[in-house]
């Protein structure tokens, strides 16, 4: 294999696969990035075996040139330092037949030992099911109002994926770690009706959405009853489906409510942030309406000191209410949301807080209140 490329194009284009790099792995060739050359351009790609990542240099003549043909597998730490610590200009990577890599740039001639792409995880060709189109701007924006709920505990394995529910021509991406929950919808550009529920691993979803800030356009994703596979542009990620029963976000939800509360979602915030500072090991707040203009909050810890501050509320119906909750997940949801304003919605003290974007009626955020007192 020989080619030339543009240092900026492949170093950007190592750094949208590098989340695919497992930290540790007791699979060597795993360790490593595939560099393949065609008369296409020059593809690499980073594999975890449950996800892939795949980046597409096409081939221009000027950055980006295949002279000979070929594929090899690359150590990802050294070849990723190696590109970043390169001046601009045109790279040189040749291989000889014994998997030696000859990086040169300028003055600097860098020889790596690389390994057989023979013995590389590579993307499984499925035929796919369905197939749905996104803004990617959509895509990003409703990733950032869910992910955050995603669960980091394997506990529950399901509950580390997104739930992609679509119907007519909706999608409503869903997590929640079992105390919160963040539901988010948005049109489609075609029917999805008879697209079956699924469940996507929720941090392959995230890291693949942070690969795509600034990128416009689109991204198409294919389903089947195995895996998921992501196509924007010349990036492509692989990603196995989770099994398992997600949560019904109409189990969770409350039918009714007794009392309804609306916030300067930007004030509420800064209460929360300020109140906290004193609040116990579990984060725990105290809510209790007071008057007919403001809600109480107050937090202590033992043997520090306390806490209160009155928040005035913009709407108010129902009965006054008290209740505890963790104020590291409110704070979590008001951060994400997106909105100006927000109502905050009570059925009892031991029932979940909805909590409502006031100029997005699709969006859903559920927090299970807590039982100890601040």
């Amino acid at each position: 294999m020989h080619i030339e490329v543009s240092q900026s194009l492949l170093l950007q284009a190592l750094r949208r696969i590098a989340a695919a790099v497992p930290s540790k792995t007791v699979i060597p060739i795993l360790s490593g990035i595939q560099v393949e050359a065609d008369a296409n351009g020059i593809t690499l790609t980073a594999s975890q075996i449950s996800m892939i990542l795949q980046a597409t240099i096409p081939t221009n003549g000027q950055t980006t040139i295949v002279h000979q043909r070929g594929s090899i597998v690359i150590p990802a730490r050294y070849l990723i330092d190696i590109v970043r610590h390169l001046p601009d200009g045109m790279i040189r990577l040749t291989v000889d037949n014994d998997f030696k890599v000859c990086i040169q740039s300028g003055q600097a001639i860098y020889h790596l030992c690389g390994m057989d792409h023979e013995e590389y995880p590579q993307l499984a060709h499925f035929d796919y099911d369905h197939a749905i189109r996104l803004p990617n701007e959509h895509l990003k924006r409703m990733m950032k109002q869910v992910a955050f709920a995603v669960s980091t505990s394997e506990v529950r394995p399901v509950l580390t994926g997104i739930s992609c529910k679509l119907s007519d021509n909706h999608i409503r991406l869903t997590a929640t770690d079992g105390i919160r929950l963040a539901s988010r919808e948005t049109n489609i550009e075609h029917s999805a009706a008879k697209i079956p529920p699924v469940i996507i691993p929720g941090k392959h979803l995230s890291d693949y959405c942070k690969i795509l800030d600034g990128e416009a356009g689109t991204t198409d994703i294919h389903i089947n009853k195995q895996t998921l596979l992501l196509r924007t542009n010349n990036l492509i990620m692989q990603t196995a489906r989770l099994e398992g029963s997600y949560p019904s976000l109409d189990a969770v939800a409350p039918k009714s409510y007794l009392t309804e509360l609306a916030f300067d979602a930007n004030n509420l915030l800064r209460a929360l942030e300020r109140v906290s500072l004193l609040a116990d090991d579990h984060h725990i707040i105290r809510l209790h309406m007071t008057s007919n203009q403001s809600i109480e909050l107050s937090s202590r810890a033992a043997a520090i000191g306390h806490v209160v501050e009155e928040v005035p509320y913009e709407a108010y119906s129902g009965e006054r209410v008290t209740i505890y909750f963790n104020s590291t997940y409110l704070k979590d949801i008001l951060r994400h949301i997106d909105c100006s304003s927000v109502t905050l919605r009570f059925s009892g003290a031991s029932s979940p807080i909805v909590v409502q974007p006031t100029d997005h009626a699709s969006a859903l955020y559920i927090l299970a209140p807590s039982r100890s007192h601040a």
